[in-house]
């Protein structure tokens, strides 16, 4: 995910090189959709938002005032990218 500052790739260009579902590799790809990350989404995000995932659902989950989502947010991110960071590396 190199889309943002210097060494910028183009959306397009930017696909997941962790799964088969050939998709652009952005914040709604790796919060919602690539199953490499199903397990981190079980434990900290409510089957409402990945079960039938929408943007509709990830803009309302990205803005929630909840402190207890927000910190299973911050949670699964923390997860996820230590789990891409090492399978990228």
């Amino acid at each position: 995910m190199c889309r943002h500052g210097s060494n910028r790739v183009e959306r397009h260009q930017s696909l997941c090189l962790l799964c088969d579902k050939h998709g652009v590799e952005d914040e709604y790809h790796f919060v919602l959709i690539c199953p490499i990350y199903l397990q981190f989404r079980k434990r900290f995000i409510m089957s409402h938002f990945f079960k039938r995932p929408s943007v509709h659902k990830f803009i309302e989950w990205m803005q929630s005032p909840n402190k207890h989502t927000l910190i299973h947010l911050g949670k699964y991110l923390y997860e996820a990218f230590a789990l891409r960071k090492s399978l990228v590396n």
